[in-house]
């Protein structure tokens, strides 16, 4: 109410990183699955923000949210997880 991060794009990407790792860091603190809080999370945020965040700022993150995605396929598929 009076606050505007409307155009100011670092805020509006810290708020949604903070938002997704304090998910995972309550679901990791329950003994849950944190992927799947994140996941959750992010389904709901897409369905919440998309509306309400400036149209830089969807412009600006769908392309990165898609390269950070693929980058960690790719670190995934290089270095896999020892088990």
């Amino acid at each position: 109410k009076h606050t505007r991060l409307a155009g100011n794009l670092t805020e509006e990407f810290f708020f949604i990183f903070l938002f997704s790792y304090c998910a995972y860091l309550l679901a990791e603190a329950s003994n849950l699955s944190g992927i799947v809080a994140v996941f959750f999370c992010g389904i709901t945020m897409r369905h919440y923000t998309f509306h309400n965040l400036s149209l830089m700022t969807n412009i600006t993150l769908d392309p990165a949210f898609i390269f950070i995605w693929a980058g960690a396929i790719v670190a995934l598929r290089k270095f896999p997880p020892i088990s």
